[in-house]
């Protein structure tokens, strides 16, 4: 059902076009239990992505090895940040400005907040091949306190 939606338009004031054969779906689709739940999930997340007011660059956790530069500090913060409202993200910036760390950062923090309760989830980071061998490098140099299991080939 939802597939179908695909061909939705987003507008520039914010709203959503659809064709009028959707309202069958959408109507389906809001019936739901499932939809219900989802609903109540992101006007949850909503509410809590509207507190927003600031980010305030984000200290490294005390396990990590080594100093975040401002903009990594800032980048950990949005990570957090994004993770509290139930969000995903992604760091997307150029070659060389230290993503690798800002991830360990935050993998350390997730961890210390597995200690107090949180999430006690894994976390998979998928990187090509040619770059397995230096996240695994840059763990043990930042973060050797993180478990790690790479796997890589069939």
């Amino acid at each position: 059902m939802v597939a179908e939606l695909n061909d939705a338009r987003a507008e520039s004031d914010g709203t959503v076009r659809l064709r009028r054969s959707h309202v069958c779906l959408i109507d389906a689709l809001l019936e739901t239990d499932r939809a219900r739940l989802v609903r109540r999930g992101l006007r949850g997340a909503a509410a809590r992505a509207a507190q927003f007011v600031e980010l305030k660059p984000a200290r490294a956790p005390k396990a990590f090895v080594g100093t975040l530069r401002p903009y990594q500090s800032e980048g950990l913060a949005w990570l957090e940040f994004l993770g509290r409202v139930g969000f995903g993200g992604c760091l997307a910036d150029d070659m060389g400005l230290g993503k690798t760390i800002q991830v360990l950062a935050l993998l350390l923090a997730r961890k210390k907040g597995a200690r107090r309760g949180q999430s006690r989830n894994p976390s998979l980071i998928v990187v090509p091949r040619s770059l397995v061998h230096n996240w695994i490098d840059e763990a043990r140099r930042f973060a050797p306190s993180l478990r790690l299991l790479s796997h890589v080939g069939q």
